[in-house]
């Protein structure tokens, strides 16, 4: 479960979509899960906020901010968006602090 919103922010030319409070199940917040399975959940769940925010409608967005929830996932998330960096649909994928910030091309 996550909150995703978009809203016009100073600075951006176009609506910044924004993903804050991704919560898991207590399984993964356990130890129940493995690492493995944690990583699946985070890239399905970036992966389908990529589709949302390329939907026609509200949530339609150039920009995304997506907060990472735990030191782990800036981890995670540094990696990935190597390889993201490299895809010609993204202008820039950057971390900053704990958020992961896309711009779409």
């Amino acid at each position: 479960m996550c909150q995703v919103n978009v809203k016009g922010l100073p600075g951006y030319d176009s609506p910044v979509m924004r993903v804050r409070f991704l919560t898991l199940s207590p399984e993964f917040d356990f130890g129940d899960k493995s690492v493995d399975e944690y990583a699946k959940v985070l890239v399905v769940t970036l992966a389908s906020i990529l589709a949302l925010s390329d939907e026609d409608g509200p949530m339609k967005a150039k920009y995304l901010k997506f907060h990472l929830s735990s030191p782990a996932d800036r981890q995670f998330f540094a990696l990935l968006g190597q390889g993201l960096n490299d895809d010609e649909d993204f202008t820039s994928v950057t971390l900053r602090g704990s958020w992961l910030y896309i711009t779409k091309a």
